[in-house]
């Protein structure tokens, strides 16, 4: 299994908070709907429109693989949620890490695990590490 983790970013917001909002994935259908659209590029405004929610999934448009869903696979209160990879022909799990730092802030982070055969890791290590480390800029933007 090859993991790729995101460093921990600061958020000024209680773990608990920021699980509760984060678990519920219809909170990321009002966070998508409501992107200022001068703040991101025209592309990937067209790809933020087109992600699809439901409550235990979300669909992401494309890529060289092309739609790929995450489902809502475990959740552990106030620290821990995992989506798992569907559709595609790889296991692969994405992990929000959320750390207790105190009543009022908490660390988090993103990782992902997938079952990589050896000669894929260095093609993928690039990309999956730029993954994780947007994924955290942009979970860590959102206000709790």
């Amino acid at each position: 299994m090859a993991e790729f983790q995101s460093e921990t970013k600061h958020i000024d917001a209680p773990a608990e908070k920021v699980f509760e909002r984060l678990s519920n994935l219809e909170n990321l259908r009002e966070l998508l709907q409501n992107v200022p659209e001068d703040r991101v590029p025209a592309d990937k405004l067209e790809q933020l429109r087109k992600v699809e929610i439901t409550p235990d999934s979300i669909s992401i448009p494309g890529g060289p693989t092309g739609k790929v869903t995450l489902r809502l696979y475990e959740k552990k209160a106030p620290n821990l949620i995992v989506f798992k990879a569907a559709d595609i022909p790889l296991d692969l799990n994405l992990a929000i890490l959320i750390s207790p730092e105190g009543d009022d802030s908490c660390g988090l982070a993103t990782a992902i695990e997938a079952n990589l055969p050896a000669m894929l890791k260095p093609m993928v290590k690039g990309p999956f590490n730029q993954i994780v480390t947007q994924m955290t800029g942009m979970l860590s933007a959102i206000p709790y």
